[in-house]
């Protein structure tokens, strides 16, 4: 569809509107005069009228153009309060009983035969999904809960009572100070040997080295390392490539690494233990 055309539908569908808005403005000035049976047939045609006008606005269920669902809605609303005013307007609103009885005995008849009557009655009406039967049987009377009055809680003081302390930080500082212990007694070894060898740097192999156990000789390089880090020792190469061990000296904090971090790799394994 061309938006040419859109366009051409879309006036005709305002123009419509316009109209419905018209004949409700006719139909309210002849309420009067006319009788509620007439005014709620032309009501009805307002809003069937303004049904397909409004199906025909829609394009794959999208509406197209505002204008058209505004004026729709006052069409609707026009129709709403044609039809309350109508109903207002009858004379007689309330059900008779004479005749409500009457009528319920010409479809009954002589033999009092309620069946006709129900299936007129199951057309009209919808069945209830709830029971009647004990509507106002009880009498309820709501009691307000009382309200919660919150107590200051008194923490009570236990007499004699010692702190204790936890003991998992108190292993923890003794594993410190064993390891530092440990630490200590490295670097006086080292210095000693370094000592001992006319103060030649030590072979970092045979240092760490424990033949008849090789854990240990992992955790001797792990002290190493510490040392390492904290500027204690420095690690040189000799002749041959490999590295070596001697204590640092006074001035030589950051010779291990400079303006940079440096990375220390070894290959250890079990056989070159045995070799050295």
């Amino acid at each position: 569809m061309g938006t040419q055309e859109t366009r051409l539908k879309s006036t005709a569908r305002r123009n419509r509107y316009k109209e419905l808005l018209d004949r409700g403005a006719e139909i309210e000035s002849k309420a009067e005069n006319e009788s509620a049976v007439v005014s709620l047939q032309k009501i009805t045609d307002v809003a069937k009228c303004a049904d397909d006008l409004s199906a025909q606005g829609r394009f794959q269920d999208r509406i197209e153009n505002t204008t058209e669902v505004v004026m729709d809605a006052q069409v609707t609303k026009m129709a709403h309060e044609l039809l309350a005013s109508v109903v207002q307007t009858l004379e007689n609103t309330k059900i008779s009983d004479d005749e409500f009885v009457e009528a319920v005995n010409r479809v009954i008849g002589c033999n009092k035969d309620w069946d006709k009557l129900a299936e007129i009655a199951g057309t009209i009406s919808k069945t209830f999904t709830y029971s009647q039967t004990l509507f106002g049987t009880f009498e309820e009377n709501s009691a307000i809960p009382p309200k919660k009055v919150k107590e200051r809680r008194v923490n009570a003081q236990t007499k004699n009572s010692q702190q204790a302390k936890p003991s998992a930080v108190t292993q923890q500082k003794k594993q410190d100070q064993q390891q530092a212990k440990s630490i200590n007694e490295l670097i006086n070894h080292i210095s000693k040997l370094y000592k001992e060898n006319n103060e030649e740097p030590l072979p970092y192999y045979k240092l760490i080295i424990d033949p008849q156990n090789f854990m240990r000789t992992v955790q001797n390089a792990f002290k190493i390392s510490f040392l390492f880090g904290d500027d204690a020792i420095v690690i040189e190469e000799d002749e041959s490539g490999y590295p070596t061990v001697r204590p640092a000296k006074q001035g030589e904090v950051g010779a291990n690494f400079g303006e940079g971090t440096r990375q220390l790799i070894s290959n250890l394994n079990i056989k070159l233990c045995a070799l050295l």
